[in-house]
């Protein structure tokens, strides 16, 4: 049968897409352009909020609603690592313009920034609400992260400072 999907990341290989509307639904599934299932990757124990590719298209980073963040080589079909954030859920995860850095928006105000390389990661406090929402731009320059509180921040990645206005 079907299952809900809520979120969809495109790679140029393959397009993801984590079901994860309901408890059971754990599993990120592959397609390809012709909407055929190609694979999935198991490896999360509660259900899968957020996806993301790498620029490039080769990494996928899937987030679920335990804090859990997963990493996965479409090239071998296989899972990178695992890295626990939580407790909390994660609602969004957003690579930089070269995949070294991983950011992810978190349920209780926080964004983590993992350097996927080394696995070492940092976090800031970004929001006085749930962190639903981050993206990189201008070439990974700056960090936005949006959040219940109403507010749209700006960041410098290497700060974690706003800049001044």
């Amino acid at each position: 049968g079907s299952s809900p999907a809520t979120k969809l990341c495109v790679s140029q290989q393959v397009q993801c897409v984590p079901p994860c509307c309901m408890q059971r639904w754990i599993t990120v599934l592959l397609y390809s352009v012709q909407n055929k299932k190609v694979g999935s990757f198991l490896g999360h124990a509660s259900p899968v909020f957020a996806a993301t590719t790498t620029a490039q298209g080769d990494i996928i980073a899937s987030a679920d609603s335990d804090g859990n963040l997963h990493m996965w080589d479409l090239r071998s079909m296989s899972e990178v690592y695992a890295v626990q954030f939580g407790p909390g859920k994660i609602n969004d995860v957003a690579f930089d313009h070269r995949g070294d850095v991983l950011a992810a928006a978190l349920s209780d105000g926080s964004v983590r920034l993992l350097n996927t390389a080394s696995q070492y990661a940092t976090g800031f406090s970004s929001h006085v609400a749930s962190c639903q929402s981050c993206a990189f731009g201008e070439m990974g320059k700056k960090f936005y992260t949006a959040g219940m509180d109403g507010l749209v921040n700006i960041w410098s990645p290497c700060t974690q400072q706003q800049p001044a206005k």
